[in-house]
């Protein structure tokens, strides 16, 4: 949370798609849904997971059908730290990760 310097809402936001998530951390609820449940508003939520998705904690996977709700999977693996984003927005020559989760990155 102090990472990414993520709200209270949107670390609620997070946890409730969490919880209503299926087996596979995918959550098909409406932002009304997600809102209740949390107890913040529509907007809210809605910025709440443009950040989410923004810093990898949650992957945007779209609408079924055009009456469905959108569908959102919650990553299973921590998400990039914000240093690994700022490089991760570098212009680099090559990237590649290293087993341990850690970033190798060269610059010119």
């Amino acid at each position: 949370m102090r990472e990414h310097n993520l709200s209270p809402a949107t670390f609620a936001v997070l946890f409730t798609l969490c919880e209503l998530g299926d087996d596979e951390w995918i959550c098909e609820q409406s932002e009304r849904n997600i809102a209740q449940n949390v107890g913040v508003a529509r907007m809210t939520v809605r910025a709440s997971i443009e950040r989410l998705i923004e810093i990898h904690a949650v992957v945007d996977l779209g609408r079924i059908g055009k009456r469905s709700p959108q569908r959102f999977r919650v990553a299973a693996s921590r998400p990039p730290t914000a240093a690994q984003l700022r490089l991760l927005a570098t212009k680099a020559v090559r990237r590649s990760t290293m087993g341990d989760g850690s970033w190798l990155v060269s610059v010119e």
